[in-house]
């Protein structure tokens, strides 16, 4: 995963009241797609992102946080490169996680889920490649 730019925020209250932040990042970084967890809210996000007009894919979560985000975020963290607006907060929730479960772990597990799609999109491509 050779230099993967990297943006992460976090906020309070509910993801509704930040549609139009979502959006508006959405667009000022040119982003193709947004890649949605359903676990928690059954894909409610994912549906109204795509009725604002942002291409969503969804996906269930069902691996263990804990493996993830030691697994997935500690192989790619010298292939990404942090964008200099990333949310504070959420760059102190990846540097501070320990594997022990205490603090918060939001950030490193969303960035650690990107971490794993991206590596598999891009052993898909080297798969093909090969045929």
């Amino acid at each position: 995963m050779a230099g993967n730019y990297s943006i992460g925020w976090l906020y309070e209250g509910n993801v509704h009241n930040w549609y139009d932040f979502i959006v508006r990042k959405c667009h000022e970084y040119r982003c193709t797609e947004i890649l949605s967890e359903t676990n928690a809210d059954k894909g409610y996000l994912a549906r109204d992102l795509r009725k604002l007009g942002l291409k969503t894919r969804t996906y269930n979560e069902n691996m263990n946080k804990a493996i993830k985000i030691s697994t997935y975020l500690y192989e790619s963290w010298h292939d990404l490169i942090w964008d200099e607006e990333t949310d504070t907060e959420y760059m102190n929730q990846i540097l501070d996680w320990r594997h022990d479960g205490t603090g918060h772990d939001d950030a490193p597990d969303s960035a650690a889920s990107l971490c794993r799609f991206l590596k598999k999109q891009q052993s898909a491509i080297r798969t093909l490649w090969e045929m």
